[in-house]
């Protein structure tokens, strides 16, 4: 994700004309005071604490993205990237090699997705092991995004992160973790049948979870049961963004994705039925009802 805005800073203007000098300077040194604290907490929501998959909370996990820079000292430059990576990386040559693909695929996200290119390069911080990740930014494993940053422990997570920046960069940062995951999901299902004909099976085992709790927030995307090694959430997110899709076109969907943006103060219910004109409450039941009724409820297109 995955992946949140900064917060915006007030701006403080000073009206009374008659103040003495004395005053003035109070005045100043108040209005500077007030922006020095509107700075930091625009510069504590960049470095909220982000764990696998690129999601933000407010344990304040801080991190200097310059200082790693000259700790992961190799970098090496494409069309969508520039990734950095430490000496004691022991395959460069599969960097290199893997590439050429990572490119493909954000050229393959542009495209399936409706998205404009960024005008940023994205940020790539790949970790030789685990304890040079935690000496750098104070978390272990997997991988996450955090604007225009991926910091992953090898090649684990570099598409799937890859998906969250294009989509979120161009569209908006969702306040909500199931459908931020389901749109890649989505794309993910798009690219492979396979992924998706895996990920159906799974959800249909477990058309008993909360899935409105997941998707209001009420409970945590990553407080879920595990299918095997996958997050069950994972794969229901995914097939229930391609019912909304399905049901309402993508347009509409992108249309909702910004409407439930941070800094929206609308709630995630309320964004959904403002958008699609529809309940909350009767999608998800139409959309477990189908997933109840066939081996392939939503067939790929």
């Amino acid at each position: 994700f995955r992946s949140r805005p900064h917060k915006g800073m007030s701006v403080i203007t000073l009206h009374e004309p008659k103040l003495s000098q004395r005053h003035w300077r109070y005045a100043f040194m108040g209005a500077l005071a007030l922006f020095a604290i509107a700075a930091s907490q625009t510069f504590f929501a960049f470095v909220r604490t982000v764990v696998p998959d690129g999601v933000t909370n407010d344990d304040g996990l801080k991190y200097d993205s310059v200082a790693i820079a000259k700790t992961l000292t190799g970098t090496l430059s494409t069309r969508h990237f520039t990734f950095h990576y430490s000496k004691d990386m022991k395959n460069l040559a599969e960097l290199k090699a893997r590439s050429e693909r990572y490119d493909s695929v954000c050229d393959d996200v542009l495209r399936r997705l409706q998205l404009k290119k960024p005008k940023f390069s994205i940020r790539c911080f790949i970790y030789a092991n685990g304890e040079e990740m935690n000496r750098c930014i104070g978390f272990s494993g997997g991988g996450f995004a955090l604007m225009n940053e991926i910091h992953t422990l090898g090649f684990f997570s570099i598409e799937h992160e890859s998906v969250h920046i294009l989509f979120n960069s161009d569209v908006a940062y969702t306040k909500s973790q199931f459908f931020a995951e389901g749109i890649v999901q989505y794309f993910e299902h798009n690219r492979d049948g396979s992924a998706y004909q895996r990920d159906l099976d799974i959800v249909q085992r477990h058309l008993d979870q909360p899935v409105r709790d997941w998707i209001v927030g009420k409970k945590d995307f990553w407080d879920s049961p595990k299918d095997d090694w996958i997050t069950v959430t994972y794969p229901i997110s995914g097939a229930f963004v391609r019912f909304i899709i399905d049901q309402y076109g993508f347009l509409d969907f992108k249309a909702f994705y910004k409407m439930s943006a941070n800094e929206s103060k609308l709630t995630v219910e309320e964004a959904f039925e403002d958008t699609f004109r529809s309940r909350l409450n009767d999608d998800i039941a139409e959309f477990l009802a189908l997933m109840r009724q066939t081996t392939n409820p939503i067939g790929l297109r």
